[in-house]
């Protein structure tokens, strides 16, 4: 333990810093909490107001607020503090609060500092600089994808006052270049009346080669656009909305692009890549994603502490003679990495479907939704913790041996 505890209550631009000591089973204040600013002045004027630079063992610990914490990181080890512990928010406020629920900033340094000494807690892992840099690539994609569903959904809901039928005419390839280049410069069915078929073919191509099914697509989107049942004018507001959105899409599709390049640049020499790239079905931008948040995952003892870390292992309820073993799963771990073995599972399957993907995978799926009648979600989530065990065998042989296991 620790002989004394710097707590910090991290704010934006600012923080409340206090300085503690544990006697006698109880806390000691040695610097009331004060705030200070987050820039050089303040922070220095912090570490000279509690004489840190004097001060032997001391821990600096503070709660996780994603970002606003990094520059106090960086300055506390900057100046000789290496022990610093960035603690994830939900685990203080669980051992914190009692029956009446009081926070402030001077409380909550208390609180963290109290936490520090009081409490069983592990110093949580140091993420290497190389996963961070993968983390926040992988996590910025998250988010531009979520930002591209919905922009998804605003060109649906345009198309039904603009042209209804070319949704169905493209079914799943909606937004591919040919269909995206079309409503960019012909979104209304009068104007595509109005042009030839090799016109058409023209304006799906864009600047690129053109497609051999534009052709016949091409036939079909003049056929039905005679006879649409379109609500507004050409020169509608509903149009120009349109080929806004769609130009946007279609930026918005080239920066995923380009982010997912680099990517796939920082972590293609990991060994994890190699083994997830080499199921059948999951592709370059899942692997990507799963090794930036899974990295090291040599540091879990077996299989099953790397799954349950995920939060998707399912719950238990026991009392007195009955037990349910079908409870949701916990949701208590890395939601990204949840998302990613979710989305690999379903394109092994979709794959498979085809031909195409992990028949192993594939093969446990059909057993778990047809033979057990599982739900679709309870199957998917199973094949997940058999893809993430197949995963970490793989990847252990690889370590050991350098050898990859393919089925």
């Amino acid at each position: 333990m620790p002989k004394f505890v710097l707590s910090c209550d991290v704010a934006k631009g600012k923080s409340t810093f206090g300085l503690f000591e544990f006697e006698d089973g109880s806390l000691k204040t040695i610097k009331r909490p004060r705030n200070y600013e987050h820039n050089l002045d303040g922070l220095m004027a912090m570490y000279n107001d509690f004489e840190l630079k004097d001060r032997e063992d001391v821990l600096v610990m503070m709660e996780s607020t994603l970002v606003y914490q990094t520059p106090l990181v960086v300055f506390f080890k900057s100046h000789g503090l290496e022990n610093v512990v960035v603690e994830n928010p939900l685990l203080i406020a669980r051992k914190s609060f009692g029956l009446t629920k009081t926070k402030t900033d001077n409380l909550d340094c208390f609180r963290i500092a109290d936490y520090a000494f009081r409490q069983q807690w592990e110093k949580p892992v140091q993420v290497s600089k190389e996963q961070q840099e993968a983390r926040t690539l992988s996590r910025y994609i998250d988010s531009l994808l979520s930002q591209a569903t919905v922009v998804q959904n605003k060109i649906r809901l345009y198309l039904v006052a603009v042209f209804p039928e070319i949704e169905k005419i493209a079914g799943k390839s909606l937004f591919s270049a040919g269909f995206l280049n079309l409503l960019k410069t012909c979104p209304h069915p009068q104007t595509i009346s109005r042009k030839t078929i090799d016109g058409i073919v023209t304006a799906m191509a864009g600047n690129t080669k053109r497609c051999a099914s534009y052709q016949e697509l091409a036939r079909k989107i003049k056929e039905v656009s005679k006879t649409s049942l379109s609500s507004v004018k050409e020169d509608s507001a509903e149009c120009l909305i349109l080929v806004d959105i769609v130009s946007f899409y279609q930026s918005l599709s080239d920066r995923i692009r380009t982010m997912r390049q680099k990517l796939s640049e920082l972590v293609r020499n990991h060994s994890l890549y190699s083994v997830l790239t080499s199921f059948k079905g999951i592709g370059d931008g899942i692997a990507s994603s799963l090794t930036a948040e899974l990295w090291d995952i040599e540091k879990y003892s077996n299989d099953k502490k790397l799954f349950a870390s995920t939060g998707m292992a399912p719950g238990k309820e026991e009392s007195g003679a009955s037990i349910n073993m079908d409870l949701p799963i916990g949701k208590k771990g890395n939601a990204h990495v949840r998302k990613w073995l979710f989305v690999a599972v379903q394109s092994i399957i979709t794959q498979a479907s085809m031909g195409r993907g992990d028949e192993r995978i594939y093969a446990y799926y059909e057993k778990k939704h047809n033979n057990d009648k599982k739900h679709y979600y309870a199957a998917v989530v199973a094949c997940c913790h058999k893809l993430l065990k197949q995963v970490y065998h793989r990847y252990m042989v690889l370590l050991k041996t350098n050898e990859l296991i393919v089925y």
